[in-house]
């Protein structure tokens, strides 16, 4: 490739070959259109450029050329133009340039991001300066010591107080894991739960009644027992003892074994929502319970980092006005990191460490629908969660994006008390990083159905006009006393939109926006 270069300008830098492939993007086409135009009144003044140290020459004299004002430009378009480098640190990707106070700034090798003191629950806008430097800052107007006038927010990220759920791999057990020894009467049903913990420890917990055992198998899946504290289920077995014989765990075999006095029936029932890819049996050690491979969540961590959903830049960014406390669920969609709080109209829709709104502590009427930035609402129904979304420029969340939104989180769990505030219990974090979606409080949905009032106008949108025969409004996720009916697919379809309670809050989406 050639470049149409101003033989006066002198290139600075060492000339790295290879670096042409790197830069043939549309944005130095567009960079070479600013060039050619701020020269293009004295031509004899050109000279050609080509072969491996072209492109190094270029965008060394760059700085040297007015920019438009606009110009951002990246070499891979279709993602953030931020790379996560350390659990504190951030570089901007290799062949990204910039127009900062009217030239323009090229970055042809990835580049550090200097960075403040960084503050557990925070938003840091990333700006280039005048000076070559890139550098975060807590203000998103400009970083200290500089300007909007010589430095330019081009992206940022939130700074989480843990970092995300991640995926945790369990290697198979062939000889099993032993049950321990329990005694069960002869002729009835005993039940053993399996879960593990997060270093990989698989626990066997015994049903209560498996001593006097259960007179049926339902009876004794029924009885199933609690499932301690961080961690994942694996599922549970079922034992029916032989015929007039009690069976001892650990000594007798399960069915199809042999030692001892074998059960007659062993029944296997993963928990697949919970372990994905497990398949429970009987071990080589034949009074044992054989898994095999499996991972499996458990939710995130404590310890305070960079949250690389929450990257974003000018051209890779949520669709709504405001990008901060929100995450990127699986390339498709934004959603706010918190739970919405009381004072949202001073802290935006998701923000660390605040009130959470629900029906006992009712969220700012927005201003943009009469709110004067003191009233609040009297209740937090359905109608009103959508209304203060909408002002942000989010929605409630579909049944589908919920569910997806909360992956990673400790499935099947809840906290067991209104947590009150945005807080960050790493059992409830999801692999994106969002925090409280499950076991805490419920979350109003986009969704409608589950039933329908009677037919008939019904006055239940808060002086607004009457709904004839409305369906109920979806919530997701389980709230604190929701125990194990909690999930990142957990759901409550029997209330109506116009129903409020302590126990329902909310959380934002939006659409992914790319521009190229």
């Amino acid at each position: 490739m050639s470049y149409l270069v101003k033989s006066s300008v002198e290139a600075v830098g060492p000339i790295r070959p290879g670096l042409d492939a790197i830069w043939q993007i549309d944005e130095i086409r567009e960079v070479d259109d600013a060039f050619y135009s701020h020269y293009s009144n004295n031509p004899a003044a050109f000279t050609v450029l080509s072969g491996p140290g072209a492109a190094a020459n270029v965008m060394a004299m760059l700085a040297q050329v007015p920019a438009q004002d606009n110009l951002f430009g990246k070499a891979d378009p279709r993602s953030v133009c931020f790379v996560k480098t350390g659990a504190n640190t951030l570089a901007l990707k290799a062949g990204t340039t910039v127009a900062v106070a009217g030239r323009m700034k090229a970055f042809p090798v990835q580049t550090a991001v200097l960075m403040p003191a960084l503050v557990a629950g925070t938003d840091y806008a990333v700006y280039a300066c005048d000076d070559g430097t890139l550098r975060a800052d807590a203000s998103f107007t400009a970083p200290s010591g500089y300007t909007a006038a010589n430095s330019r927010k081009i992206g940022g990220f939130h700074y989480s107080p843990g970092g995300n759920a991640v995926p945790i791999s369990k290697a198979a057990v062939a000889a099993g894991t032993a049950i321990g020894a329990q005694t069960v009467t002869a002729d009835k049903w005993a039940l053993y739960l399996l879960s593990v913990n997060s270093a990989g420890a698989i626990t066997v917990t015994p049903a209560a009644g498996n001593v006097a055992g259960y007179a049926t198998e339902a009876l004794a899946i029924a009885a199933l027992p609690a499932r301690p504290a961080l961690t994942a289920e694996m599922g549970s077995i079922t034992v029916l003892t032989a015929a007039r014989l009690a069976w001892i765990a650990g000594t007798d075999a399960l069915a199809g074994g042999t030692g001892g006095n074998p059960a007659t029936t062993t029944n296997y029932y993963p928990a697949s929502s919970a372990a994905i890819g497990l398949t429970l049996s009987r071990g080589t050690i034949a009074t044992a319970i054989a898994s095999t491979a499996f991972t499996y969540h458990l939710g995130g961590d404590s310890t305070p980092q960079i949250n690389a959903y929450s990257l974003w830049d000018l051209k890779f960014k949520p669709a709504c006005p405001d990008p901060r406390g929100m995450a990127l669920v699986a390339d498709g969609f934004w959603a706010d990191i918190y739970l919405l709080g009381v004072d949202h109209l001073t802290n935006g829709s998701s923000k660390y460490n605040v009130t959470i709104a629900d029906g006992a502590s009712p969220p700012k009427v927005p201003t943009s629908f009469g709110g004067n930035g003191i009233t609040a609402y009297t209740s937090f129904n359905r109608w009103q969660a959508a209304e203060v979304m909408a002002h942000y420029g989010k929605r409630l969340p579909t049944y589908g994006e919920f569910s997806a939104l909360a992956f990673g989180t400790t499935e099947a769990v809840s906290i067991g008390g209104d947590p009150g505030s945005t807080t960050w219990n790493a059992t409830y974090i999801s692999k994106w990083g969002c925090a409280q979606v499950t076991g805490n409080l419920w979350q109003w949905g986009a969704d409608f159905g589950g039933g329908a009032a009677a037919a008939g106008y019904v006055a239940n949108t808060g002086g607004r006009g009457s709904t004839y025969q409305q369906e109920n409004a979806a919530f997701f996720g389980g709230y604190w006393s929701y125990t194990s009916n909690s999930g990142s697919r957990a759901s409550y379809w029997n209330n109506s939109p116009a129903g409020s309670s302590n126990s329902i809050s909310s959380r934002g989406v939006c659409d992914h926006l790319v521009l190229e």
